[in-house]
């Protein structure tokens, strides 16, 4: 057997090395268009700040690759998939074929058509962006960055650059930081902490202009000068190799869709990670993921049932979680249903101090959701509440208090 993966982050590493423990002797082949070794996204941040070395960003050596017998191609683009060939091309002209394939596509970083042409303008997504980060921090004395974006890449950037001395404006376009993540209160208490990181928050702006001389102008004529612009603004499944080969995508979310094996609707042709629509396990619908245990688990299941032996991927608990501003914080499951509150169909209890803020939200007794900033604690047991669907009230009648 030939098992080929287009893709060497988290899915895509896991299915192989998953492969390669359950089958000893086919062949794998790994195809990345990345130059670099296998790295962790979500610790880029931790990278830029100097926290960690290059060495422990990348999670697999290149030795790995050379004891499993796993045929690892960096700087190879796939440019075209023929299932009925059971082939895929690459933009050099190698053609590789496969008995089963593998799509850890993953996601790129969205940048606004405002900025295509101006020189400069960095994004928060890969290793690469890092690196021409650091570079240019170094060789023009930034001392004013500008950050576009709400959410949690724009939040863990912007934290690194203040921490690094340079000064921040943090540019979103609503009235809350991580709208999907946080509540309101929540909202509010990184607020706080973004305020005395003397982090400039700018809210409800849209950018309409950039000169060349990195002057951001918005759309309600204010101006503000920078010294460098990142976009972390969300990002964008890469669907369009796997549309081009029929596979079936999402129109409302952009991502592969895959059943319960993992599998696409071409029978031989399986995916995983964040370029793949899953079900959220709460609510049964579909979503977009992109968390690094998930793509992992997902590139696991693959693997099993590239082999034939029967795995079901049972969905994902939608989490969030992260260390901004020195204060630790963990959002699991549905946090924004307080309108709901109002018809009496969910009970929220709130827990809270200058230094933390704990929220639960409870449906018919069962726990449907959970934020906690600043104070983590019993995770994995509320965790354990929501999948198994047990009286949460009574676990933890203490909160009531």
């Amino acid at each position: 057997m030939r098992y080929l993966i287009i893709g060497a982050s988290a899915a895509g590493i896991a299915c192989a090395s998953k492969l390669r423990d359950l089958d000893k002797e086919s062949e794998i082949v790994v195809i990345s268009d990345q130059k670099n070794l296998p790295y962790n996204k979500c610790i880029l941040a931790d990278y830029l700040a100097g926290n960690i070395s290059q060495d422990r960003l990348f999670f697999k050596k290149q030795n790995f690759f050379q004891d499993n017998k796993i045929n690892l191609l960096l700087s190879t683009k796939v440019i075209k998939i023929e299932p009925d060939k059971n082939k895929i091309l690459t933009k050099s002209g190698q053609e590789f074929f496969y008995d089963k394939l593998f799509l850890g596509l993953g996601t790129r970083a969205f940048v606004p058509d405002i900025v295509q042409d101006i020189a400069n303008i960095f994004t928060f997504q890969t290793f690469e962006d890092i690196e021409k980060i650091s570079n240019f921090i170094k060789n023009n004395q930034v001392k004013n960055a500008t950050i576009v974006g709400s959410g949690l890449t724009g939040l863990e950037c912007s934290d690194v650059l203040s921490k690094m001395g340079i000064h921040v404006n943090l540019v979103i376009r609503s009235d809350k930081i991580m709208s999907k993540q946080l509540d309101k209160t929540g909202s509010e208490f990184i607020e706080k902490l973004i305020k005395k990181a003397n982090i400039n928050l700018l809210k409800n702006k849209t950018i309409k202009k950039i000169n060349k001389n990195f002057l951001i102008e918005f759309s309600d004529n204010t101006q503000i000068q920078t010294d460098m612009i990142i976009f972390a603004t969300g990002t964008i499944a890469n669907t369009e190799l796997a549309l081009s080969a029929n596979i079936k995508i999402s129109e409302y979310l952009n991502g592969i869709i895959v059943n319960e094996f993992m599998q696409t609707n071409v029978e031989n042709i399986y995916a995983g990670g964040d370029v793949c629509v899953i079900k959220n396990i709460l609510t049964n619908k579909s979503m977009l993921n992109h968390t690094w245990p998930d793509a992992t688990m997902q590139g696991f299941i693959a693997a099993y049932n590239m082999l034939g032996e029967n795995r079901i991927y049972p969905g994902v608990l939608p989490t969030t979680s992260s260390n901004i501003f020195n204060t630790s914080f963990i959002s699991c499951g549905n946090i924004n249903c307080d309108i709901l509150n109002t018809n009496n169909f969910c009970k929220i209890i709130e827990k809270r101090d200058q230094a933390f803020y704990h929220k639960f939200i409870i449906k018919n007794n069962h726990l449907i959701g959970f934020l906690q900033l600043g104070k983590i604690e019993n995770v994995s047991k509320f965790k354990e509440i929501m999948l198994k669907k047990e009286n949460f009230l009574l676990y933890f009648n203490n909160y009531l208090q």
